[in-house]
C-alpha cells in the first residue's frame, strides 16, 4: 500500500506501477486464504491419489506425501490456479462477503494482466481506490482468519486514514452523481420506459431513483435455504446500476443503497424458472451428521 499512498497524495504520479502491485498483492493474498482454508483448490488439477491424501488424511496420522508429491507441491510443478478460479473459491468459502467484494473482484480481474504485463486503457483514478479498498478488506479477513503472518500484523494510519476519506469520498460522490443526474432528468419530457425484457439471473429491472425510469439492475441470483421457514429464497444482489435516461451511475452494492435503491431483491416469482433450469435444491440438513 505504500506506492499507492505515494501515488493517491499526487494527482501527477502515473498509477500504473501501483496498480500492478495492488493486484498481484490481492491474488497472493487471495491464495493464502485459499492455502489456509482449502489448499488442494489453490491448485487447478492436482492428481487424484495426492487430492485423497489432503482432502482425507488418516486420522492422528501425518500426511504421507512421496518425493514426487513433495517436489511438486514446493518447486511449482503443479499448476497453482488462477485469479478468476481463486475468486470463485473465495465466494465459495465465504458467500456472506461476495456481494461487498464482487464488483472490486471483477474490476480487477478484467484489469489485473494489463496492469502487470501491459498498459491499461481507460482506467481511473477511482477505479484504482476501489482496488485498495478491496485490498484493505481482503487483508482484514485474513487477520481474522488468523491466517500466518497477517494475524500479526495490523493496518497502518495511512491505511486506516484512507478507508475513512473513501468512505466519505464515496458519499459525496453519490450525492453529485444525484444531482447531476437530476438536472439531466428535467430536460426529460413526460416517464422514460426502457425496454427490460430478456432479463437474465445476472440482471433486474429496477426504477431509477432519480427519474423513475425502468432500468436493468447488473448483479447475480441466488437460491438459498431459509432456516426460519424451511422454504426456498431466491434473491438478487445488485452489484451496478446504470439509468439510461437521466445517466445516473452506481458502481457497488454501498452506493446503491446510499441512493435509496434496494441492494438485496427477492425474487420469488422467478423460483420454478430457476429450478426447471438448475434443479431443485437440496436443504442443507440432508448433508449434516446427526
Amino acid at each position: 500500500m505504500t506506492e499507492f499512498h505515494r501515488v493517491r497524495g499526487n494527482l501527477f504520479l502515473p498509477f500504473q506501477v501501483s496498480l500492478g502491485t495492488l493486484s498481484i498483492s490481492v491474488e497472493l493474498m487471495l491464495k493464502a486464504l485459499i492455502a489456509r482454508k482449502a489448499f488442494v483448490f489453490l491448485y487447478d488439477s492436482l492428481p487424484m491419489d495426492l487430492q485423497i491424501k489432503l482432502l482425507y488424511p488418516r486420522t492422528g496420522a501425518p500426511i504421507q506425501l512421496n518425493r514426487v508429491e513433495q517436489l511438486g507441491l514446493t518447486h511449482f510443478s503443479f499448476k497453482a490456479s488462477e485469479l478468476d478460479r481463486c475468486i470463485g473459491v473465495f465466494y465459495a468459502l465465504f458467500p456472506e462477503h461476495k456481494q461487498k467484494f464482487k464488483s472490486g473482484f471483477d474490476l480487477l480481474a478484467v484489469n489485473r494482466n494489463n496492469a502487470v504485463h501491459a498498459v491499461i486503457q481507460g482506467f481511473q483514478r477511482y477505479d484504482l481506490e476501489r482496488v485498495a479498498y478491496l485490498s484493505v478488506n481482503l487483508f482484514r479477513i485474513l487477520k481474522g482468519e488468523k491466517v500466518d503472518v497477517f494475524s500479526y500484523q495490523d493496518l497502518t494510519k495511512a491505511d486506516e486514514s484512507f478507508l475513512t476519506s473513501y468512505n466519505s469520498e464515496r458519499v459525496e460522490r453519490v450525492k453529485k452523481a444525484m444531482t447531476q443526474a437530476r438536472e439531466r432528468s428535467k430536460g426529460v419530457e413526460g416517464e422514460s420506459f426502457i425496454l427490460t425484457a430478456g432479463t437474465d439471473w445476472h440482471t433486474m429491472p429496477q426504477y431509477c431513483p432519480i427519474c423513475n425510469c425502468e432500468c436493468l439492475a447488473v448483479g447475480y441470483t441466488s437460491m438459498e435455504w431459509d432456516h426460519e421457514d424451511g422454504d426456498d429464497r431466491l434473491t438478487f444482489y445488485c452489484e451496478e446500476f446504470t439509468c439510461e435516461s437521466c445517466g445516473l451511475e452506481l458502481k457497488d452494492s454501498t452506493e446503491l443503497e446510499l441512493a435509496g435503491m434496494l441492494s438485496v431483491v427477492e425474487r420469488d416469482s422467478d423460483v420454478s424458472k430457476w429450478i426447471d433450469e438448475f434443479g431443485e435444491p437440496e436443504p442443507p440438513f440432508l448433508h449434516e451428521k446427526d
